[in-house]
């Protein structure tokens, strides 16, 4: 669930409530909620937190990401020493901000969130307090100079995402976008799709687990995957009995900025896979805040993954190994060798571009690679080409290899049927002149004019059908959604602050209010309450005070002791208390009950 689609279920009351809030006061510019979209604003909210919402919202980011979750699944998540009911009454907070919000599915128990498009945002402003707090936790670990990494021997090219799309759309025109009468493409447009792409089903499930909805159970993963990103952009259309190509919107696509292209798809990656697991999404986030084109080792990141988890009782498995796979996969990432022989890596593309808008080449002109034809016939086709010319040529020739440099082979067996029969000699001349820049070598004018000669066709004898895309249907989703929690309702009601302390009203309140001595029966009362209520306790002990956070009472042999951890500037120290071991105590509670 994105934020604006909370801001839609909220009134003005409820909006102005939580721009009213404390947290968003030192921003004078922005209101809630486009103040947390920028950097500045997120971190000095979070300075502004107090310290148990602070540590709720660590716990959040890095136990759950966007994922849904209990209360319950909360306070398991948090390490020990962190007291409950200072994480229920930071949660509490949190939703006041409009933070985090609750949520319910049905009849089912209510749950909370973090809205999706605000995870990368605040993970990495997480990364900056904490860095602030504590000097090993690095936004971005220490660089690998180039001079220091060794090549995989198996690595080759691997065209981005977008040119593998690009390739898989005119596979399904050469090779035909009938469906079947089960609706499914035919078995061998379905084999030479996927021979398309490079990316394959191991590679995605090592990220997040992706199940195949009933609809596309009958395609290779990875197939499902590409034609479930083209319905997301519209470039297909789905009819009774056949794909087509929407015209518009494709060839817009096609006309896009090169990294306006891929930062939209790594947009669309990343919204795949965040709401499915939380190691995705703290791995794409850790990754995300590192530089383009710099080296950077596996396990510096790794290290880094598990610093950062300080405040979980068991830290998350790291995927950025599985992402990196993956994104290799895709074409945007690369991969080495360190001279130890450690795995390093580095972004091809600006990972934060689709956060920010930035575009590297607005306001430039785009230099864009010349395709080359050689006397015999060979086309070479830089991968910076334009994609529209790159989707001509693919729609004209067979392409022989794909590397940096692609190669397509004008000869009487490259050029496809389909171009044959609805296009003209000279118009394909005049293409391939254009796009070379020069004029074609007279032995590729006579390749071109035999091929197109020997089809006994002449231009407009075939007319390509035009095809009614008012006829389409509503695609089914092939791959099955993640947390579906657009189905979840929003929960605006507020729980009042005592709630969280069943039978306050029965209390003396010399408990909460004074610190002082007492009765060892009277010390395990206080203590069972505190566990009840998961609520910390000042003791005064070795003479200090010291808050304590108690977790378990232990009986042995007729005696009594409190098991839990003493809290410290910036740790927790486990303690076995037996109750002559500290003179006074009262209980800790927040401070609009009256405890101090």
């Amino acid at each position: 669930m994105k934020v604006q689609e909370i801001v839609n279920r909220l009134t003005e009351t409820q909006i102005g409530e939580i721009s009213a809030c404390p947290v968003w006061h030192l921003s004078e510019a922005e209101t809630w909620p486009s103040v947390m979209l920028s950097r500045s604003g997120s971190e000095s909210a979070w300075a502004a937190l107090s310290k148990q919402a602070a540590i709720a919202l660590e716990v959040v980011l890095c136990a759950f990401g966007p994922l849904p979750f209990s209360e319950e699944q909360l306070l398991l998540a948090a390490r020990s020493g962190v007291a409950g009911a200072e994480l229920r009454h930071g949660l509490l907070q949190l939703m006041d901000a409009g933070i985090i919000f609750a949520v319910r599915k049905g009849w089912g128990e209510k749950q909370y969130l973090l809205p999706s498009d605000m995870y990368l945002t605040w993970y990495e402003t997480m990364i900056s307090m904490q860095h602030k707090r504590r000097s090993e936790i690095l936004p971005v670990p220490m660089e690998i100079e180039s001079r220091h990494i060794v090549s995989m021997e198996e690595s080759g090219y691997t065209p981005p995402l977008s040119l593998q799309c690009l390739h898989v759309m005119a596979e399904l025109l050469h090779t035909g976008m009938k469906r079947t009468a089960k609706g499914i493409l035919t078995k061998r447009t379905i084999l030479k799709c996927t021979e398309q792409l490079a990316v394959d089903s191991s590679q995605l499930n090592a990220v997040a687990e992706l199940s195949l909805a009933a609809s596309g159970e009958v395609y290779p993963l990875q197939l499902a995957f590409f034609l479930d990103i083209a319905r997301k952009n519209q470039w297909l259309q789905e009819l009774q009995n056949s794909y087509a190509i929407h015209e518009d919107r494709w060839n817009g696509w096609l006309e896009c900025e090169p990294l306006e292209r891929e930062t939209e798809l790594l947009k669309q990656i990343i919204g795949i896979f965040l709401e499915r697991s939380p190691s995705a999404a703290t791995g794409m986030a850790s990754l995300c805040m590192l530089p383009p084109y710099r080296w950077f080792r596996i396990t510096d990141l790794d290290v880094q993954h598990m610093l950062r988890q300080e405040f979980l009782a068991k830290p998350q498995p790291s995927a950025i190994p599985a992402w990196c796979g993956l994104l290799c996969a895709l074409g945007w990432m690369e991969a080495a060798f360190d001279e130890q022989g450690g795995k390093v890596l580095r972004w091809l593309i600006p990972p934060s571009a689709f956060k920010t808008g930035d575009a590297l080449l607005e306001g430039q002109a785009r230099l864009e690679g010349q395709v080359q034809i050689t006397p015999d016939g060979d086309v070479y086709v830089p991968s910076d080409c334009a994609y529209r010319t790159i989707w001509q040529i693919e729609q004209l020739v067979t392409r022989k290899r794909t590397d940096h440099i692609a190669v397509y082979r004008l000869d009487s067996r490259g050029f496809k049927q389909e171009a044959l029969l609805h296009e003209a000699g000279e118009g394909v001349i005049g293409f391939l002149e254009t796009a070379s820049g020069e004029a074609l070598p007279v032995t590729v004018r006579a390749i071109i004019m035999q091929a197109f000669a020997a089809t006994g066709e002449h231009l407009g004898n075939k007319p390509i059908k035009a095809v009614d895309l008012i006829e389409s249907i509503e695609p089914l989703p092939l791959i099955q959604n993640g947390n579906v929690v657009q189905t979840y309702g929003l929960l605006t009601e507020r729980q009042p602050l005592k709630a969280m302390f069943s039978g306050i009203e029965d209390v003396p309140t010399m408990w909460l209010k004074q610190f002082r001595a007492y009765h060892s029966s009277t010390r395990r009362e206080l203590m069972e309450l505190a566990l009840s209520w998961r609520t910390p306790v000042k003791l005064s002990c070795e003479g200090a005070v010291k808050p304590f956070v108690p977790e378990r009472i232990v009986d042995v042999d007729g005696c009594w002791s409190v098991m839990g951890h003493f809290v410290l500037e910036e740790s927790y120290a486990p303690a076995n208390l037996l109750p002559e071991m500290w003179q006074e105590m009262m209980l800790v509670l927040p401070t609009e009950i009256g405890s101090f």
